[in-house]
């Protein structure tokens, strides 16, 4: 039955709506470029939910074995689809947004894991993806450096509590961890990009050095790139674990503390004593090359908090080996004795082992302090006086004898260092001040043509000459000077006289693998021979390398060359020649200097023992392959064995041994020649 209402018309067009087809595929981008690479798999099981855009839920669907998803007969509208962050596998986000022109190899979602909503016409679109990237995580290690070198030594312990900051190229904090009780922290689920990390400075403490060391895992990577107590940028890759980032921190030595004015002169810091305020103070550090390096300077002052205590210094450094140095404007003062007494706070530490004013080294721990250093002062002694022409030659200063300008004049403690030097006026005077208290002796060079006059031959010890020879030729007696004590009556005489020789030409020069040394003299006529001597720059004594004989037939000029190829130290080499006498006596040439810059070969050779009884052993680690000349020289230079091993040794460690029963007791030079190159080491023979 028809109603008389309805439409008797069945021919009228009727309304149908077209279903839609959306999808497509959910995969892991491994190399977090947000783009579908063939290598790269689906992701199976993550949710997807079809949306209105009032957020009701349309459909929703599950990733299939290969990471596909469709939803199919969607009616058309507007809907935006919602993929599930908790159905992702863990330590994974959603990649870059449309990276490419392509839509069907890109990622459509946003970092929320939603496309947005839009019209959905009768249509098949399969270009709906969604990329997961692997998280990135940073850490690891925050430590007390103990000894302050700068890297992670066994039982250096770590910090708890140490916060750090991960920040983004945008200044942005993208993520935090607070150290554990182990000093361990990570920070995890980190987009790929560039980072660099800040670290909060724990209560009390100092970061380190950073990036001492060869090995990155172990070193401290603070170097302030992007602020206080902060790295570089690094860039973390998608899944990448970076645990590599490591703080250290130290709490800081304390060095101090008095540089005083020593009134009684006794070396002892009394409590009446005053401190002098000013004084410039320089704190030396030894570095992981073995170099010492400037570290810091202060003024002394008044002590904090105390309201008369003045001359006070105190430094807060890091842990490590470090030397005091001491600048003392010219007041004329000079050092007290040090580590007299035994009570350590209040004895004087300027020992000058590091140079003038400084203290010797020592070596600090994280926190511990040494605050015992006091540097005791008082009136520097003093000597002079003059150097005349004893023209008639009876060792006295007659008052129409003349001065002779232009002697080099030098004071040697007792250890025979060089501490203090002048060259006479034009008046013949010489004056030697900041002496300390202590032992001296005088040393005369005077010019060409002049030898020295009879010493001590009046009783008028201010008119005669001085120069005894006591500690070698032209050299004086000891004096031993008390702090303000001025001896103005150490004086020279010379005569004109036959010399034994005439000083020509002195030089030295590289030669390959060897220092060419080479001098001329002339008019030789009392000379016995030469020894070559040879200090290094860090030494303070010169030492005999060689003695040349004089030519057998003197003529106007003789030349004479030595080689020396133990040049093996890199550094400064001075040379100097002592001329000697039939009669014994002596004179010094001019010194000359060379630079080696590097040394001539790294094997290492190693004698045992030393001292020796019957036998040696020489133990070599060859880099290659090498001929190998053993002699054996005595102290004076002279050839003792040759050739006493001569043999090719192959790379790696060899060991030789030599027979030395036969050898007398005594300091002798083991002269080890690798492939032409010279190598010399010391050998005691000491027999029952």
């Amino acid at each position: 039955n028809v109603s008389s209402n309805d439409d008797e018309d069945d021919s009228d067009p009727a309304k149908i709506s077209a279903a839609s087809k959306l999808g497509d595929y959910v995969w892991k981008d491994i190399n977090g470029n947000g783009i579908q690479d063939f290598f790269e798999p689906g992701v199976e099981g993550v949710v997807v939910t079809l949306r209105d855009c009032n957020d009701n839920i349309i459909e929703t669907q599950v990733t299939d074995s290969e990471g596909f998803y469709q939803f199919v007969d969607v009616q058309p509208g507007f809907y935006y689809l919602l993929f599930d962050d908790d159905s992702l596998p863990r330590g994974c986000a959603w990649t870059f947004q449309d990276v490419d022109f392509d839509d069907t190899i890109d990622s459509d979602v946003d970092l929320t894991g939603r496309i947005p909503c839009r019209p959905i016409a009768a249509m098949q679109d399969s270009t709906i993806d969604a990329g997961l990237l692997i998280l990135a995580s940073i850490g690891d290690f925050v430590w007390e450096d103990i000894d302050g070198n700068g890297v992670q030594d066994i039982g250096e312990p770590g910090i708890e509590g140490v916060v750090i900051n991960l920040i983004d190229l945008m200044g942005v904090v993208q993520g935090t961890a607070t150290t554990d009780i182990n000093g361990e922290w990570i920070i995890e689920d980190i987009y790929p990009g560039s980072y660099y990390l800040q670290y909060f400075t724990p209560a009390g403490y100092d970061a380190t050095f950073d990036n001492n060391g060869i090995n990155d895992a172990l070193d401290s990577d603070i170097d302030n790139s992007n602020g206080v107590n902060t790295t570089p940028y690094t860039y973390l890759d998608s899944g990448e674990d970076d645990l590599d980032w490591d703080a250290g921190f130290y709490r800081c030595a304390k060095i101090g503390e008095t540089v005083w004015y020593d009134v009684n002169e006794n070396d002892i810091r009394e409590t009446t004593e005053n401190g002098i305020n000013g004084i410039t103070v320089n704190l030396y550090r030894l570095n992981e090359l073995g170099n010492w390096v400037f570290y810091e300077t202060m003024l002394t002052g008044n002590k904090p908090g105390a309201a008369s205590e003045d001359g006070y210094y105190k430094f807060c450094a890091a842990p490590g080996t470090y030397y005091v140095e001491v600048i003392l404007p010219p007041y004329g003062l000079v050092p007290a004795r040090a580590n007299i007494g035994n009570d350590d706070t209040i004895d004087s530490d300027v020992t000058n082992a590091n140079g003038s004013g400084t203290t010797s080294a020592f070596t600090l721990l994280s926190s511990q302090s040494k605050c015992d250093l006091g540097h005791g002062y008082y009136p520097m002694a003093q000597v002079g006086d003059r150097a005349w022409h004893d023209e008639n030659s009876n060792g006295m200063q007659d008052p129409s004898e003349q001065p002779i300008p232009g002697v080099q004049v030098r004071a040697y403690d007792a250890s025979g260092t060089i501490v203090g030097q002048d060259v006479t006026d034009a008046q013949g005077r010489y004056n030697i001040g900041y002496l300390a208290q202590e032992g001296y002796y005088l040393s005369f060079t005077p010019p060409a043509g002049f030898a020295p006059t009879d010493g001590n031959m009046g009783s008028d010890e201010a008119m005669d000459s001085d120069v005894d020879h006591s500690f070698g030729y032209l050299t004086t007696d000891m004096y031993y000077l008390m702090p303000g004590d001025s001896i103005p009556n150490i004086d020279a005489g010379f005569i004109e006289g036959i010399l034994p020789l005439d000083w020509v030409s002195f030089t030295a020069k590289s030669v390959d693998d060897h220092h060419l040394i080479e001098w001329t003299t002339a008019n030789e006529i009392n000379n016995d021979h030469f020894v070559v001597e040879r200090r290094l720059e860090l030494e303070d004594t010169y030492t005999s390398i060689a003695i040349v004989e004089a030519t057998d037939a003197p003529k106007d000029l003789n030349d004479y060359i030595h080689r020396d190829f133990d040049i093996t130290v890199a550094g400064n080499y001075y040379y100097r020649l002592k001329q000697v006498d039939f009669d014994g006596n002596y004179a010094y040439s001019d010194v000359v200097r060379l630079n080696v810059e590097k040394t001539i070969r790294d094997t290492d050779i190693k004698l045992s023992p030393n001292p020796a009884i019957n036998e040696i052993f020489l133990e070599f680690n060859m880099a290659q392959t090498g001929n190998i000349q053993v002699d054996i020289l005595d102290a004076s230079g002279k050839l003792v064995r040759q050739n006493a091993v001569q043999q090719v040794l192959k790379a790696g460690e060899q060991i030789v041994g030599l027979d030395v029963h036969d050898i007398v007791n005594g300091v002798y030079t083991v002269q080890i020649t690798l492939d032409g190159q010279l190598i010399n080491k010391k050998l005691i023979v000491l027999k029952n």
